[in-house]
């Protein structure tokens, strides 16, 4: 006789429909959970070159109407260039799509290709680039980043050459952010942590010491322009001596890959007659200055106007603004108080360039 306050169940036989259920509901909650993990990275991710491929990627996804002026490039111009600033000075229309130096010119053309297939070419394309990314490579991992299908299909990996192990590993930076970016993650829950039990002096000494934390936390505004304030003196000159070493002991070259996407988005201009620029973004005016510089660039922008010397349509920008090191965070990205003094240089370089002819 069983004790009062105790009853006797009998255990449901295991079916082969329960067990399914089960399963379902175990993947189900998984996806789910990767799935919300990989929109929270997205936004609130200590990765900011992760954070700004999805945010770029975002904008022209929620683009409802054509812009004047396409800005595209890599993170010197997307914190550089503010589209504010240009319809102030001019009325004109513009998005903010720069990303990565690590893409090269790649996600300029793709970012273009869409643009032009929903809305007709823009007036002008605008490619603000740092002078050491034309030697770079496309860095296949991040192709994974870019949030469309076409990243995954067969086109794509035959024209990229991307093979087996390369598209494994584009399938889990997409679909599996939990294993993807473990580290990430853990280091973003950290930094969650710890903004909650720091105070703004104590947080700000604990970024300064930890490279893997951002110094300051970016402002993603809706038409692409990355905000950044606070400048990083300490960082700024370091970095320019590793560029002057850079410099010394290199010549200029554009890799075959950027070569590749610059002719074709020059081809994208002759056929649909919209203007193309080049033009660097801003940089550490005591670098700017120095003579060994200065001759890496001028064999730059030689190299540059070789490549799109078929192309009329195209202007390559042979100057370059120089600021000081309280208004930058490394040697080519600006603080917020000096993104419109660069921009309105930007729009004068851009306007009054003249055409290759």
């Amino acid at each position: 006789m069983l004790r009062r306050g105790y009853e006797e169940h009998t255990v449901p036989r295991t079916t082969v429909l329960r067990l399914l259920l089960v399963v379902v509901l175990m993947a189900g909650t998984l996806l789910a959970v990767n799935r919300g993990v990989g929109r929270w990275l997205d936004r609130r991710g200590t990765n900011l070159g992760y954070v700004y491929i999805a945010h770029k990627w975002w904008v022209l996804e929620q683009l409802d109407q054509p812009v004047d002026w396409l800005v595209l490039g890599d993170s010197s111009g997307s914190q550089g260039f503010d589209p504010a600033v240009l319809t102030a000075e001019t009325g004109k229309r513009a998005i903010n799509l720069g990303t990565l130096g690590n893409f090269g010119l790649h996600d300029d053309l793709w970012m273009l290709e869409e643009y032009i297939e929903r809305f007709g070419p823009p007036e002008r394309v605008v490619l603000i680039h740092v002078y050491d990314v034309w030697r770079r490579r496309l860095k296949g991992s991040l192709v994974g980043r870019i949030p469309r299908d076409w990243v995954l299909d067969d086109e794509t990996a035959e024209r990229y050459d991307f093979d087996e192990d390369k598209r494994k590993e584009l399938l889990l930076n997409r679909y599996a952010r939990l294993y993807a970016d473990r580290t990430s993650l853990r280091k973003t829950l950290e930094y969650a942590y710890l903004r909650w039990t720091h105070d703004d002096e104590e947080l700000a000494e604990i970024r300064r010491k930890d490279k893997a934390l951002p110094v300051e936390d970016p402002e993603l505004m809706d038409d692409g322009f990355v905000r950044m304030c606070g400048a990083i003196t300490h960082v700024v000159k370091g970095d320019a001596r590793g560029h002057m070493r850079f410099v010394n002991k290199s010549r200029p070259r554009i890799s075959k890959d950027n070569r590749e996407a610059l002719l074709a988005i020059a081809q994208l201009g002759r056929e649909h007659g919209f203007a193309v620029t080049v033009i660097n973004g801003p940089l550490y005016e005591r670098l700017r200055i120095k003579e060994p510089w200065q001759r890496y660039f001028d064999g730059l922008v030689r190299q540059l106007r070789t490549v799109v010397k078929d192309y009329p349509e195209v202007q390559v920008v042979d100057q370059v603004l120089g600021f000081d090191g309280d208004q930058l965070q490394n040697v080519d990205h600006i603080t917020c108080d000096a993104t419109e003094a660069y921009t309105r240089w930007a729009i004068d370089q851009i306007e009054g360039a003249p055409v290759q002819r």
